[in-house]
């Protein structure tokens, strides 16, 4: 049977505090009994910077009772766990500032153990938390318990929060090396702080991605919007402003892109500083548990030691670094590397768009000029030939045979189609006279023009 002595379940709890830090606090629980099992346990909470780090854990308190339990036992810890008032307001909290959690199983290993039966134990009580289809790493020596790490990382990268497990299950030889689990809970929150984030920093640059890939070009939309339809001048204003609605819209994208593309180098530095600090924060361990009473597994130290320097693939946390997280670093830094011309390519874009605009506006405002000159010129043109017209007919009425006695007057006047009369007479007159000064006033215009 798989079974433990003195099992506890911990959960462990990360979310931004938005500048709101929760003070550190211990908070002890009250043993209860449930299905048989009486249970206590304890809360901690830690500020973490920008992050508050939580800390719950539940055990079978049963006094000096060191007869094994069932791995069931876990089912009703975990219960128990979830339940906890701490637990669930941070259940409440928003998506978007959830970090990540881990779950942790402590436990005395019976005396008949040995390195199978210590797997068997560790995937059983795996299993009973239900946490998903996880990984087992490899197992290691920590202060002379047996480690192993079950991980699942996200794929789709849609939900964090359920994509990603994590459960690290630590198994002592014997209650004293148990007791000092608590020397080191700020430790491991502390390291778990930083490997969620790195995670958390990540998945922060998946949906970036996706909208500067697809805005890593102009569409064709907008380059058939740069083509000039028609000369005519109602058809050039509604081409500019065709032009002025795309330099907006792509004004506004090149924001955006720059923008995200400045966030992406933002995440980039949170994932590189907490990969460092998980790393830092291991060798701070390592250090410290030689420091500690109960003699560390020699082995452990030179092994995690190799890990920091040596790159070894003997250590579960190995196994996070040197995979995981260095495979999200290198990603993220390929994608600055292969979006950031994109960045160029949209200013580029626009200064074209804002010349074409510019250009096509003085074009229109010459447009507009010349035709209100031209009409001005016609009406003024116009006008002189009415008027002239108007002083001819006035004054040639006292006329009429001389002007009938005119033979290229006569003539010309005899072409309007009206009987003859002094009447006829004087309205041609006047007509030939109106017309010759407007072509008199078009020829001085053009003139001056030139």
């Amino acid at each position: 049977m798989n079974q433990l002595i003195y099992p506890h379940l911990c959960l462990f709890v990360y979310h931004l505090n938005q500048g709101k830090e929760q003070p550190e606090n211990l908070e002890n629980i009250a043993v209860e009994t449930v299905e048989g099992y009486p249970i206590d346990g304890w809360r901690y909470t830690l500020n973490l910077g920008d992050t508050d780090g939580l800390l719950v854990t539940y055990s079978v308190n049963d006094g000096n009772n060191t007869k094994p339990k069932d791995v069931n036992c876990f089912t009703q810890l975990q219960t128990k766990v979830l339940a906890d008032k701490t637990v669930a307001t941070t259940d409440d909290i928003a998506t978007e500032i959830k970090i990540g959690k881990t779950w942790m199983i402590l436990g005395v290993l019976p005396s008949s153990w040995d390195t199978l039966s210590a797997a068997s134990i560790a995937q059983a009580a795996a299993k009973v938390l239900n946490i998903g289809e996880v990984v087992a790493g490899k197992p290691q020596k920590f202060m002379g318990a047996t480690v192993y790490e079950f991980s699942k990382f996200p794929q789709k990268w849609q939900n964090l929060e359920a994509e990603n497990s994590h459960l690290v299950v630590v198994l002592y030889p014997d209650q004293n090396s148990l007791e000092t689990f608590n020397k080191f809970k700020r430790d491991w929150l502390r390291l778990f702080c930083y490997r969620h984030k790195v995670i958390w920093s990540y998945s922060n640059t998946r949906p970036i991605k996706l909208f500067l890939e697809k805005h890593f070009l102009p569409t064709e939309k907008t380059f058939d919007t740069l083509k000039v339809k028609s000369p005519e001048l109602n058809l050039l204003a509604a081409n500019l402003q065709q032009m002025k609605i795309a330099l907006d819209e792509n004004s506004k994208i090149l924001f955006q892109y720059a923008t995200y593309l400045s966030f992406l180098e933002v995440q980039l530095q949170t994932l590189e500083t907490n990969l460092y600090d998980y790393q830092q924060r291991l060798i701070s361990m390592v250090d410290k548990a030689r420091e500690t009473k109960t003699n560390p597994d020699a082995n452990f130290l030179q092994t995690v030691t190799n890990i920091i320097h040596q790159n070894t693939d003997s250590n579960f946390l190995q196994a996070f670094t040197n995979l995981p997280a260095k495979k999200y670093r290198d990603q993220v830094k390929n994608d600055i590397a292969a979006l950031t011309p994109g960045l160029r390519v949209r200013e580029k874009f626009v200064d074209t768009i804002r010349g074409i605009v510019e250009i096509k506006e003085a074009e229109l405002n010459e447009s507009i000029e010349t035709r209100d000159r031209t009409f001005q010129t016609l009406v003024g043109i116009v006008g002189v030939g009415l008027g002239t017209g108007s002083m001819v007919a006035s004054a040639s009425a006292n006329f009429t045979e001389e002007i009938a006695a005119h033979p290229f007057i006569n003539t010309a006047i005899n072409i309007i189609p009206l009987p003859p009369s002094s009447l006829k007479l004087v309205l041609g007159f006047s007509i030939l006279s109106g017309a010759f000064a407007s072509f008199v006033t078009w020829l001085v215009i053009r003139w001056r023009s030139h």
